[in-house]
């Protein structure tokens, strides 16, 4: 029978797929395994093939990534060969030339490596980081990025080069770099983060970045970032009316505006999470794109019902509602939503709605002050004494975690709000029409 990619191991079979030499220092092995969990060898030919198409697009996607460090590289390939008698003879002989040719500092951290006395921050191991986290493109950019810029800060790029006074010595240089306060705090984070999954293989001791995150607000503005607020009824009314909003880009606004729904949200919404259109309480059953509490029903008011019946006509259940959109490949950092991001961006900015405080990098408004201007309307029409629904409605139509409300027990007792009381939330919405 077929043994082909498969090798007995203790009690069992397991899978076995080659690592080319050219990947090893990237992969940190020479072969990659998965355990079968079976004696069977019939069984474990039956199950092999899945696991081979995995460790061979682990093995595809290692030679898309950028390479290591040339040094770290020849270290794991020495570690690697560690063992054969004249090993150490040849290593000491190329701790000498590179002395001569690198320097000392070099030399001395291929050694460490070499002889398993350091462990190399390795492509490898940044990605299995990443994949344990199960982040989103954007994050995992981000993510990738901030261990970019410490490598190149470090002297060698190593986990035991970094202890908490060069952890310490860091942050100070992001300071002294220039680097904005907010974006210093996500990228010691990531490294907080990075550390604490060594701390969990057994690759390191300590986690130098814990308590280094909370950076200072911008001295010249006393705040970090700007406080973004809710888009005003002008404003609401300047951006609809508008002769430069495309007709794309003036749907999506009265939407959002009607909805209280992410940007992303209404970007991936498709014909078929479009329900009861004909009934008296249309309404969409969104699929969520970030929290559990974002998979939610929204009713559709009746001023975007029109304009969401028009997008769907026509099209198949399996059709995008806003299908001008250009759709990311997978595993792309860019989302669908970004085009009316940046399209609204520019908006605005035509309109002169860019109120920024002093010093601060962004306006106080962006596309997600529609998103607030619903939850602030649907607010502001309970205050004014609407009845019918109450903020935990407001926080299931918004997609919040109603936990938020202090009444978090009470509210898993409760259930979801009945759909009525949400429609009554999204009719206490009124859109301005004339920018007053």
């Amino acid at each position: 029978m077929d043994r082909s990619y498969l090798q007995w191991r203790g009690q069992s079979w397991r899978v076995q797929v080659a690592v080319p030499a050219r990947l090893r220092g990237a992969l940190g092995c020479a072969v990659l395994y998965h355990p079968l969990h079976t004696d069977s060898l019939a069984v474990a030919n039956r199950e092999k093939h899945k696991h081979v198409h995995l460790l061979k697009k682990r093995i595809e996607e290692a030679a898309r990534r950028p390479a290591d460090d040339p040094l770290t590289e020849e270290a794991l390939q020495w570690r690697e060969a560690a063992g054969e008698d004249y090993t150490s003879t040849l290593l000491e002989a190329r701790y000498e030339e590179l002395i001569r040719s690198k320097g000392k500092p070099a030399a001395d951290a291929l050694v460490e490596i070499a002889t398993g006395r350091a462990t190399p921050i390795t492509t490898s191991l940044i990605e299995e980081w990443i994949a344990e986290r199960q982040m989103k493109p954007r994050q995992i950019l981000d993510y990738r990025r901030a261990v970019k810029k410490l490598l190149a800060h470090l002297p060698t790029a190593t986990v035991d080069a970094v202890d908490k006074r060069a952890a310490g010595d860091y942050r100070t240089a992001l300071t002294r770099l220039g680097t904005h306060p907010r974006t210093a705090a996500k990228d010691i984070s990531a490294l907080a983060s990075l550390w604490k999954h060594l701390e969990s293989r057994g690759l390191a001791t300590i986690n130098p970045w814990r308590g280094l995150g909370g950076y200072s607000k911008s001295p010249s503005t006393g705040r970090g970032s700007a406080r973004k607020r809710p888009l005003t009824d002008t404003e609401v009314a300047r951006l609809l009316t508008s002769n430069h909003a495309s007709p794309t880009l003036r749907d999506a606004v009265s939407i959002l505006a009607l909805s209280g729904m992410r940007t992303e949200e209404l970007a991936r919404m498709k014909v078929a999470d479009l329900k009861d259109l004909s009934a008296p309480l249309p309404y969409i059953q969104l699929r969520g794109t970030k929290t559990a509490a974002a998979t939610r029903l929204v009713p559709i008011h009746k001023d975007a019902l029109p304009i969401v019946l028009g997008r769907a006509k026509g099209k198949a259940a399996g059709d995008y509602l806003f299908h001008e959109l250009p759709t990311p490949p997978e595993g792309s950092a860019m989302e669908r939503g970004q085009p009316l991001t940046k399209a609204f961006g520019r908006l605005r900015k035509r309109l002169g709605i860019d109120e920024r405080e002093p010093g601060a990098r962004q306006a106080n408004v962006d596309l997600h002050s529609l998103r607030r201007y619903a939850i602030a309307s649907m607010r502001d029409a309970l205050n004014a004494g609407a009845t019918g629904y109450s903020m935990r409605t407001v926080a299931q139509i918004v997609g919040h975690d109603v936990g938020d409300l202090g009444l978090s027990m009470t509210s898993m007792y409760a259930g979801e709000e009945p759909l009525s009381a949400k429609a009554k939330a999204i009719r206490a919405i009124r859109l301005p029409t004339h920018p007053g």
